[in-house]
């Protein structure tokens, strides 16, 4: 069936597909349809009449094609795209140029509050500097004394240890040289005993000796005399 004879058929009609549509618009559906296979067929006619059938779907379309854009299913003539345009454009530099000011906004806010925390953190730190320094401070006194006071404590220890031994020698020299004194006492008297008794004993025998030297001689004397006048007798009768 041609375009011609379907628009004759239909044209007074309610067919879901062909009613109400033109000879134009039955001749393009059926430029379009031609190549396909009737599953193909069959699912577009069921989208042209869930769209209002043939005669709505190619009326569109000859009033789109007399628009230079359509957006969402509408159409914009040269004159009314370019006011679109126009318009859509100006709210998007004004959207773009909210969301600069906001991002400037936001990055001062950010910088500002990055200013606000170096100036606390280098408080803190100057704040951490001084009671570190305080605390130092305090450490380096606190040492001192302590350390002057153990130093204190030892010499003192040591002076009381000095002292005791001190005296713990003088009391054990004490002793010892009271010892010493005692034997050296003892055998003091134990030399002059042996002395004494030796003495005594070399002047007996030195006595002795002497008598029996005084005797000797006496005797030796005496011999002489003897002889002498022995001798002289002999020699007074020679000589007279």
């Amino acid at each position: 069936m041609s375009a011609q004879s379907t628009f004759e058929f239909y044209k007074n009609s309610k067919d879901p597909l062909f009613g109400g549509a033109s000879a134009d618009a039955i001749q393009r559906y059926y430029d379009d349809i031609a190549g396909l296979n009737e599953d193909e067929i069959e699912a577009k006619n069921i989208s042209l009449i869930n769209s209002g059938g043939v005669g709505s779907s190619y009326a569109a379309q000859n009033n789109l094609n007399n628009y230079v854009a359509t957006l969402e299913d509408q159409g914009y003539t040269p004159a009314e795209f370019d006011l679109y345009s126009q318009t859509q454009l100006a709210t998007l530099n004004a959207g773009f140029a909210q969301e600069r000011q906001d991002s400037i906004n936001e990055t001062n806010i950010i910088v500002n509050n990055l200013i606000t925390d170096s100036n606390k953190y280098i408080a803190d730190i100057g704040l951490q500097g001084t009671v570190y320094g305080q605390d130092a401070e305090t450490y380096r006194s606190t040492y001192r004394d302590d350390t002057l006071k153990d130093i204190e404590f030892y010499k003192a220890d040591q002076d009381r240890a000095k002292f005791e031994n001190v005296e713990a020698i003088r009391g054990e020299y004490g002793l010892d040289l009271q010892a010493i004194r005692n034997a050296g006492a003892e055998a003091v008297e134990k030399i002059r005993g042996e002395y004494g008794l030796a003495g005594d004993r070399i002047s007996a025998s030195t006595q002795k000796d002497i008598t029996e030297i005084q005797r000797q001689a006496s005797d030796y004397r005496a011999d002489r005399g003897v002889e002498a006048n022995m001798f002289g007798a002999i020699f007074s009768g020679f000589w007279n």
